[in-house]
C-alpha cells in the first residue's frame, strides 16, 4: 500500500526550508559585520594608543593635536560601547568618525615634523656659517694686526649668542635658537665685512666732501659684492639660494651703473642714495647666504 504525503506538507517543509536558509543568510551577514567592526575597533585601538603617531603627537606639544587624539580616543571607547550592545553600524559610525580625527592630526603632525626638520637643517648650516666666518675674521684681524680691526668683533657677545642658541635646541625650541644664530651670523659677518674693508673704522664716518662720502658708499658695495662671491663659491650653497643671489647681484650691477650715471652729471645725492639702497639689498641677500650653509 502506497501513502501519499498532503500538498500542504510540501508546501510546509518549503516553506520552513526557506525561512531556515534566510535565517542563515542573516545569521551569516550579522557574522561578517560583527567581525568587520571588531577588526575597524582593533585597528583604531592601537592607531589611538600604540602607533608612531601617537608618539610624535606627544612628543609635539601641540594642544590642538593632542585634543583631537582626546577626541578619537573618546569616539573609541564609545564605538567599543556600541559594539558591546550589538549596535554595530553606530559602531561603524564612531569608528568612522574618529579615522578622520586621526587623519587630520596626522597630516598636520608631519607638517610639523617636515617644520622641525628644516629648523634643525638650518640650525646646522647656520652653526657651520658662524664658525666658518669666525675664522675668516681672525684670519683676516691677524693679518692686519691692527687692534681697531680686532675690536670689530666682539667675541663673548657672539658666544653668548651660540651658547644660547644651542641651549635653546636642546630644549627642543628650534625656531628661536635659530634666532639666536642668526644673530650670531648678522654679527660675525658685519665683524668680516668691516675687517676687510682697508680703511675699515681708522677714522670717524665724517666726510671731507661728498666726494669722498659717495666713494665710501661705492667701497661698502663692493664689500658685499666681494662677500657674496666669496659664498657662491662653496659648493654647498643651494641652487634655489644661488640663483635668488644671482638677480639681487645682476640687480645690484644695474643699480652701481645709475648711480654712476647721476655721479657724472654731478648728481651725487642721488649717486649715493641709489648705492645705499642697492647695497640695502646686497646685506639681506649675504644674510640669505649665511642661512644656506
Amino acid at each position: 500500500m502506497k501513502y501519499y504525503l498532503p500538498y500542504s506538507f510540501f508546501t510546509s517543509v518549503i516553506f520552513c526550508t526557506i525561512i531556515l536558509c534566510g535565517s542563515i543568510a542573516v545569521s551569516d551577514e550579522r557574522n561578517d559585520k560583527q567581525s568587520a567592526i571588531y577588526n575597524k575597533i582593533k585597528f583604531f585601538s592601537w592607531l589611538v594608543n600604540d602607533s608612531p603617531t601617537v608618539d610624535r603627537i606627544m612628543q609635539s606639544s601641540d594642544s590642538k593635536a593632542i585634543g583631537q587624539l582626546s577626541k578619537a580616543r573618546q569616539l573609541l571607547d564609545q564605538a567599543q560601547s556600541n559594539y558591546d550592545e550589538s549596535e554595530w553600524s553606530i559602531a561603524d559610525e564612531k569608528i568612522s568618525l574618529g579615522l578622520k580625527h586621526m587623519t587630520s592630526v596626522s597630516r598636520k603632525i608631519k607638517d610639523i615634523d617636515r617644520v622641525n626638520n628644516s629648523h634643525r637643517v638650518l640650525f646646522k648650516e647656520l652653526k657651520q656659517h658662524v664658525q666658518s666666518f669666525s675664522v675668516a675674521f681672525e684670519r683676516v684681524a691677524e693679518e692686519k694686526n691692527n687692534g681697531v680691526v680686532d675690536a670689530l668683533l666682539d667675541r663673548n657677545k657672539l658666544n653668548s649668542f651660540i651658547e644660547r642658541a644651542d641651549a635653546l635646541y636642546q630644549e627642543g625650541q628650534l625656531a628661536l635658537a635659530n634666532h639666536e644664530l642668526k644673530k650670531a651670523a648678522d654679527m660675525v659677518d658685519v665683524a668680516l665685512r668691516d675687517a676687510r674693508h682697508k680703511d675699515v673704522l681708522l677714522h670717524e664716518l665724517s666726510f671731507d666732501s661728498i666726494d669722498d662720502e659717495y666713494i665710501y658708499e661705492k667701497k661698502r658695495n663692493e664689500s658685499y659684492i666681494m662677500l657674496i662671491s666669496l659664498l657662491q663659491d662653496k659648493q654647498t650653497v643651494s641652487d634655489a639660494s644661488r640663483q635668488f643671489i644671482s638677480k639681487i647681484m645682476a640687480a645690484n650691477q644695474q643699480v652701481v651703473e645709475q648711480a654712476e650715471d647721476y655721479a657724472l652729471s654731478g648728481d651725487k645725492v642721488n649717486a649715493i642714495r641709489v648705492l645705499e639702497k642697492g647695497t640695502d639689498k646686497l646685506s639681506r641677500a649675504l644674510r640669505m647666504s649665511g642661512t644656506s650653509f
